[in-house]
């Protein structure tokens, strides 16, 4: 999968992970994100449905926030 894991655990994989139409080909994608993925920065790792269920690791996507047209988060 693309991105780097924390091994610490800070990164919150997966905390969260909706089941949306992300792409609007009327197949469910799954949404796991990492708000700690990047030292707080952020990650965002979508999953595409395909007729037979999840994508491939060939279509996995990974999004940091400027990725997204996000400005980076600072808090």
């Amino acid at each position: 999968m693309p991105g780097k894991h924390d091994p610490s655990g800070g990164d919150w994989f997966a905390a969260t992970f909706p089941l949306l139409d992300v792409n609007g080909d009327g197949r469910s994608d799954v949404v796991a994100t990492a708000p700690g993925y990047l030292r707080g920065k952020g990650g965002l790792w979508l999953f595409p449905g395909t007729p037979e269920g999840l994508g491939t690791a060939r279509r996995i996507q990974f999004l940091d926030p400027s990725g997204l047209g996000l400005p980076p988060r600072t808090a």
